[in-house]
């Protein structure tokens, strides 16, 4: 038998290739964003101009439903803890979410502060995300990724 990368555990990890309740929700969400950044990325480095027009809906599609996983993920994990008093009804209105967790007023000023969109520093390949900090002053924080 051939090894089979998808379905076999690298050493030390939880990774795998689990749909349903073997699988995590961060892992899922993360996939999301991977893959819309992965084909975007393909497009502009690859230089396929060509299949932008294919490849916009399942990049725009893929990045859409990592942020309706992110507002989920967070709404639960806020109403585990107590932070919030109710959840969200099951359903794929992401505004509706975003305004939950937006009008919950939990305390975090950074939640009041509007964050400009994440991007790619292209020579690093790093990801940031530009905010504000306590003092209202500009702030760049770079994820690992």
């Amino acid at each position: 038998m051939t090894h089979d990368p998808f379905f076999t555990l690298p050493n030390n990890s939880t990774w795998n290739a689990c749909i349903g309740k073997q699988g995590d929700e961060v892992h899922y969400l993360d996939g999301y964003i991977e893959a819309a950044w992965e084909l975007a990325d393909a497009v502009i480095e690859k230089e396929m101009y060509g299949k932008r027009d294919t490849l916009v809906l399942p990049i725009l599609y893929n990045a859409r439903h990592a942020v309706e996983l992110l507002l989920k993920f967070l709404t639960h994990q806020l109403l585990e803890c107590g932070a919030i008093p109710h959840g969200h009804p099951a359903n794929h209105d992401i505004q509706s979410h975003f305004d939950l967790l937006f009008g919950t007023k939990i305390g975090d000023e950074k939640f009041a502060i509007p964050h400009q969109p994440i991007w790619r520093g292209k020579s690093q390949g790093r990801v940031a995300r530009q905010h504000r900090d306590h003092q209202g002053q500009p702030k760049r924080t770079f994820l690992n990724h």
